[in-house]
């Protein structure tokens, strides 16, 4: 029996059917329920399904948002949501993508459109929507001027596609009156052609904040055409050209950008075989930039000798808070110079250095840094292998941290001494809410020592212990800490060999604890008595949940 308190329903995957869904949709009918978003992607409702929830839109007057993505809907079925719409005064966001609407239902979507006023989402991603569709879509979006987001990838020609979106974004009618700001069309292989597209877009759009461009192989001729339009956008915020091989011209003409450009602040380019000449193009146009406050440039090839040119221009720049680094070559030598940009950066807040390969003398000149730099929160040195030196050196630096609060050092090789550092820095310190050590080689003794952390610290929040051979004697002394600790309210223990007795140790502790609202963990090889407690865990921390969102 439904109650009036539910206002999100998360169906997905459970194979409904139409039969289940005419139930459901029965329901809703009587608005009797609150229910403001559905989703019931993945349950082969089918066009017979499609049709008993557009009898239900007509009455309803609750439900803003439903999701029906892959559902083996076909226009007959479209036809029958698309009804609806010209009565529904309530639904804003209708999610379809995956199905198998095409032509005919893009066209019955777009006579909808024409006169619907309340719709701001339609999704169509990965139907199989032509060339004719297209049409009828962009002939009902220059009259309809509330729609704020279509997606109506796969099945037409990529050079089609990317036109009609250019066009769009182009046409004043559409966007007049309008608040898209937010496009995402990656992974769509628009190449150099469509990139032009969209630049002549953002030559008149006025609205668009957010652009995602990634993976679709714009490359270098497509990077300036990009780059030349947007220095007369005043706009564009967010521009994401991850995995895009734009090389060194494309990044030279981007950097031009960031000499004049005063409303950009999240650029990632991401794997785009960024090397040294690139670096140096980007280290030259942030010595001055002053907008600029999120820099992405992960997997790409920056060795030690890009990172120190990077790192001696971030001496000077005072506008990047977060610098995103990841599976690049910076080895221990890249750490040092990071190192000693940390020892006099006063803006870095987040630095993401995962998988690097700085080692154990890495990780310590990091540490060394760590002891001086007052402003980094969020480190990520996860898959470095730092070893238990590395960690013992780092320990040692967060006794007296009052500032990095998210530290990451899963998968770093640690064995019982690291772990034994770690936790006896628990009880001094005193900023640390999140630690991740998935990975590593904790095993029970290890469990044993941060449950004796967990005993006197008063700060950690989150504990990700992942695959590490905890086992049910490690997860014994975890659930005895559980029983007194008060402040940890996320705990990650998959992979570990849980068995019958950790189930009912765990249980046990939650009797107590009313502050873990996560506890993730698989319960495989446990018997049905295991299975019993497994679920009265869930239901503990469901409880705890509730408790938590009542006494907000």
């Amino acid at each position: 029996m439904f109650t009036q308190t539910i206002t999100k329903l998360h169906l997905q995957a459970n194979q409904i059917g139409d039969t289940g869904i005419q139930h459901l949709a029965d329901v809703l009918q009587t608005n009797t329920v609150a229910i403001i978003a559905l989703d019931l992607r993945r349950n082969a409702i089918g066009d017979i399904g499609a049709q008993h929830f557009a009898d239900a839109l007509r009455i309803n007057n609750t439900l803003t948002s439903l999701g029906l993505q892959a559902n083996r809907i076909q226009d007959k079925g479209a036809l029958s949501l698309v009804d609806t719409l010209a009565t529904n005064k309530t639904l804003t966001a209708l999610f379809l993508d995956n199905n198998e609407i095409g032509d005919e239902g893009a066209e019955h979507f777009a006579n909808a459109l024409r006169t619907n006023k309340t719709l701001i989402t339609l999704t169509l991603w990965n139907v199989r929507i032509g060339e004719q569709g297209i049409e009828s879509l962009e002939q009902a979006l220059r009259i309809n001027t509330t729609l704020a987001t279509r997606n109506p990838r796969g099945g037409i020609s990529e050079f089609d596609d990317r036109q009609w979106l250019s066009s769009t974004l182009q046409s004043k009618m559409v966007f007049s009156q309008q608040t898209l700001k937010t496009l995402n069309v990656g992974v769509n292989k628009i190449g150099s052609k469509g990139a032009q597209y969209f630049g002549r877009a953002l030559l008149t759009n006025k609205t668009l904040t957010t652009l995602n461009l990634d993976y679709n192989d714009i490359g270098p001729v497509g990077a300036q055409y990009l780059a030349n339009c947007l220095k007369a956008n005043k706009g564009i915020a967010t521009l994401d050209l991850s995995e895009n091989p734009i090389k060194a011209m494309g990044v030279q003409h981007l950097t031009e950008i960031l000499q004049t450009n005063k409303t950009l602040t999240t650029l990632s380019l991401r794997r785009n075989e960024i090397e040294d000449e690139e670096t140096k193009y980007l280290a030259d146009a942030l010595q001055n930039n002053t907008t600029l406050v999120t820099l992405n440039l992960g997997a790409n090839a920056i060795g030690p000798t890009q990172m120190e040119h990077l790192a001696d221009i971030l001496r000077t720049n005072t506008a990047l808070t977060t610098v995103g680094l990841d599976q690049n070559e910076i080895g221990e030598e890249g750490a040092r110079h990071l190192a000693d940009l940390l020892r006099t950066n006063t803006t870095i807040t987040v630095l993401n250095i995962s998988s690097n390969e700085i080692g154990g003398i890495g990780a310590q000149y990091l540490a060394e840094s760590l002891r001086i730099n007052a402003t980094l929160t969020t480190l990520d040195l996860c898959y470095n292998h730092i070893g238990d030196e590395g960690t013992e050196k780092l320990a040692d630096c967060l006794r007296n941290n009052t500032i990095l609060t998210t530290l990451n050092l899963g998968s770093n090789a640690i064995g019982l001494t690291g772990i034994q550092h770690l936790a006896d820095t628990s009880g001094s310190n005193t900023a640390l809410t999140a630690l991740n050590l998935s990975m590593n080689k904790i095993e029970s003794t290890g469990a044993k020592y941060l449950a004796e952390a967990l005993l006197v610290n008063k700060t950690l929040t989150t504990l990700d212990l992942n695959s590490n051979n905890i086992g049910d004697e490690g997860t014994v002394h975890l659930a005895d800490a559980l029983k007194i600790n008060t402040t940890l309210t996320t705990l990650a223990l998959n992979n570990n060999r849980i068995y019958d007795q950790g189930a009912v140790r765990l249980a046990d502790a939650l009797r107590t604890n009313k502050t873990i609202i996560s506890l993730v963990w698989t319960a495989g090889g446990t018997t049905a008595v295991g299975w019993i407690f497994f679920n009265m865990i869930e239901e503990m921390i469901e409880e705890n949940r509730e408790r938590l969102k009542f006494s907000a």
